[in-house]
């Protein structure tokens, strides 16, 4: 006889508003990041890519999602690959 266990697999991240900026809400750590919008679909984008890299860091590469401060973007120096030339 099988026994079917349920195993549910909670969200590392949640999302919150304060005023009109969206963050979100680090369950195991306890800290709170702001996203910087303060347009729903985006703020909820971007708090799942932050649960789907965490879930699957080995197909994305990163734990955390690149970011968009303004106008540059911040990626984490493992994820760039250097070629050296040989002379």
């Amino acid at each position: 006889m099988f026994m079917l266990i349920r195993m549910t697999m909670t969200n590392r991240y949640r999302l919150y508003r304060r005023g009109n900026i969206y963050y979100s809400h680090d369950n195991i750590d306890n800290t709170q990041a702001s996203l910087r919008t303060t347009d729903k679909n985006e703020a909820h984008r971007l708090l799942h890519t932050k649960n789907e890299a965490h879930r699957q860091p080995a197909l994305t590469g990163l734990h955390e999602p690149a970011s968009c401060h303004g106008d540059r973007l911040e990626i984490p120096l493992m994820s760039i690959k250097t070629e050296r030339l040989v002379i």
